[in-house]
């Protein structure tokens, strides 16, 4: 389980998201922002049960409300990338919908944003950026040498933001 960030803007960090990420974000977020409603009491109807593993993920995400919001932002801007390249948005699309509305209900356990978890680790890839402490740094990093290890695709490359090659310095797309 991942939150794919980039960058501190959460529609820019979906923005750059391949379509392969970007459809499986969508689901992972589903899970993350309704483990969160669950961890902090809020009304669970329609919402995914905890996954089994990313728990913390899921605590960062039920910390504060500048937490959920930024992932519930990212949530949002992701189904419309979606729904801009591929007509559609997946089903777990209207889960993070309810668990967002549900979120806004909520209370919190604290307030003030934290960074999101550095996991920009794959063993089965041998790339490992967890040392990097800037943690929007580490994960282009992370994204740069996995798209170098396989044939990313994005279906409407036209989309991607102006800047990209700003935040993928030396990357291309082929």
């Amino acid at each position: 389980m991942q939150i794919f960030a980039p960058s501190a803007d959460p529609v820019v960090s979906a923005k750059v998201l391949d379509d392969q990420r970007l459809r499986k974000m969508i689901t992972e977020t589903a899970q993350l922002l309704s483990a969160a409603v669950r961890l902090n009491g809020g009304d669970a109807e329609g919402l995914y049960k905890p996954p089994p593993s990313g728990r913390d993920l899921y605590s960062w995400a039920a910390h504060s409300p500048e937490n959920f919001g930024w992932l519930a932002a990212h949530a949002g801007a992701m189904q419309e990338e979606a729904l801009w390249r591929f007509g559609k948005v997946p089903s777990s699309g209207a889960v993070c919908q309810r668990a967002t509305t549900a979120g806004a209900r909520m209370a919190f356990l604290a307030t003030g944003a934290t960074l999101p978890i550095n996991r920009t680790r794959s063993f089965a890839h041998g790339v490992d950026f967890t040392h990097v402490s800037d943690v929007y740094a580490a994960y282009r990093c992370y994204l740069m040498r996995r798209w170098e290890l396989g044939s990313p695709k994005w279906t409407n490359p036209s989309l991607l933001p102006t800047n990209f090659v700003f935040f993928f310095p030396g990357w291309a797309h082929r």
